[in-house]
């Protein structure tokens, strides 16, 4: 038992067992032994019947037997392997010159291990019971009985009892009717059309089994009812589209639904090449530069207005941005600047060349200067501490400075000379260069009478 598989040991309550009682109703059938275990043998053929037992039995069943102890190395006959010596061996007398491992004593038809080692012979092949008949009889696979003489069917690869092929559904015998085979079982017109036959897409009706079944992606039609919806054409053999689950023939679905080409305006007829970038759309000889006339076809391209359609080369020549400075193309990004455009690293401060993209600049006659060249260049200087006035870190002049005869102070240093307090936004008074408040001024007047 250890050399057969696993799940087909015959242990009591195992898989196994199951498998051995499934193989003895299949392999063994009942009405391939006896005369009585036949329901639908016809008495004239009886003969014929014994006399298909009286062979069978006598010169091709037999019972195979175990040899516990191989004395001489052998092959086996089914898998053509080593047998060795000292192993277990099935023996199966009306093939004396052949020996078999125990998983491959089979059927050579079901490939099934051949239940309680019960065989047949055909020839030189090994065959289970059923198998054995079945090289010999058609079998009805309706009554599973063998067909001896008498009237049949041949129909879907098998042979049927003539009462016996039926429809599966309602069970009328279908020898001389025609039929529709439906997943492999046969079922007479009737059946076929109450239950399986098609609907029209546009009547709803089903079609007829005689009537021919136009279909298109899961959708059937009447011949008759294959046509446009709008001017009643038959599209067969025509081209023909499908909208909104409605037939319409090229004519008539261009008309309707047909999107335009951006560049013509015209519609885009059935099966015409269109060529697609984001929401646009245009005919192939219709997408070509505006410039140079010619199709763009596979060439690079570049699209303006949302419309324009420009090949590289007359776009770099005609319509690109170049850099107000190197006069290049910018191909991304940049710097505008008095409404002209500039490369990053084009856009520098006059006199240190730093560059200004990202950072606070000003500007004297159109050119640029970062903050700090801008201050040491052109910025007023204070009176008091003679550093520029400018903007805080901005390069501009800053709002908060106080003038006075062409001299110029931060609010922060506009104090008194003698007593040092601000000025800003209070009364003072000069003293040759220096600035003083009225209360120095008048010490400094009474100290001098």
């Amino acid at each position: 038992m250890r050399l057969l598989p696993t799940e087909k040991v015959p242990l009591i309550g195992s898989e196994g067992e199951k498998y051995r009682s499934e193989q003895l109703s299949y392999q063994i059938p009942k009405a391939d032994f006896a005369k009585d275990n036949c329901t639908y043998l016809e008495e004239r053929y009886v003969k014929a019947y014994e006399t298909f037992l009286k062979t069978r039995n006598e010169e091709c069943l037999d019972v195979a037997f175990i040899i516990e102890y191989c004395k001489f190395r052998n092959t086996c006959g089914t898998c053509n392997r080593l047998i060795p010596v000292g192993s277990l061996a099935v023996c199966a007398p009306l093939l004396p010159d052949k020996l078999y491992h125990p998983s491959c004593f089979t059927c050579t038809t079901c490939k099934e291990l051949l239940v309680d080692l019960t065989y047949c012979v055909s020839g030189s092949e090994l065959l289970c019971i059923r198998h054995y008949g079945e090289k010999q009889k058609p079998r009805c696979p309706h009554c599973e009985e063998l067909i001896f003489a008498g009237s049949f069917v041949n129909a879907l690869d098998k042979v049927w009892h003539t009462q016996h092929f039926r429809c599966f559904e309602c069970d009328k015998v279908l020898s001389n009717d025609r039929y529709v085979v439906n997943e492999t079982r046969p079922l007479c017109i009737s059946c076929y059309e109450f239950n399986h036959s098609h609907k029209c897409w546009v009547c709803k009706l089903n079609i007829p089994v005689e009537a021919k079944d136009f279909s298109y992606q899961g959708h059937h039609w009447h011949e008759g009812c294959f046509s446009c919806v709008l001017c009643n054409t038959s599209v067969i053999g025509e081209e023909f589209a499908i909208m909104k689950e409605k037939t319409y023939c090229a004519d008539c679905y261009d008309k309707e639904f047909a999107s335009r080409c951006d560049g013509c305006g015209e519609q885009f007829t059935t099966g015409s090449k269109k060529v697609q970038y984001k929401n646009m759309q245009w005919h192939d000889e219709c997408f070509f530069c505006k410039s140079c006339k010619l199709q763009v076809g596979a060439r690079s391209f570049i699209i303006t207005n949302e419309k324009d359609v420009y090949c590289n080369r007359c776009f770099e020549d005609k319509i690109a941005t170049r850099c107000t400075k190197c006069k290049q193309i910018l191909t991304s990004g940049g710097v505008n600047f008095r409404n002209e455009p500039w490369h990053r690293e084009c856009f520098v401060c006059v006199n240190c060349k730093t560059e200004l993209a990202g950072q606070k600049f000003a500007s004297r006659e159109d050119r640029p200067y970062c903050a700090s060249c801008f201050a040491i260049l052109f910025a007023k200087r204070c009176s008091a501490c003679t550093k520029p006035i400018t903007g805080q870190g901005g390069g501009q002049p800053s709002n908060r400075y106080i003038s006075f005869e062409g001299r110029h102070w931060h609010s922060a240093c506009f104090a008194c000379a003698l007593c040092e307090k601000s000025l800003a936004g209070k009364g003072f008074i000069t003293d040759g260069e220096s600035i003083i408040c009225p209360d120095c001024a008048k010490q400094k007047l009474m100290g001098q009478a």
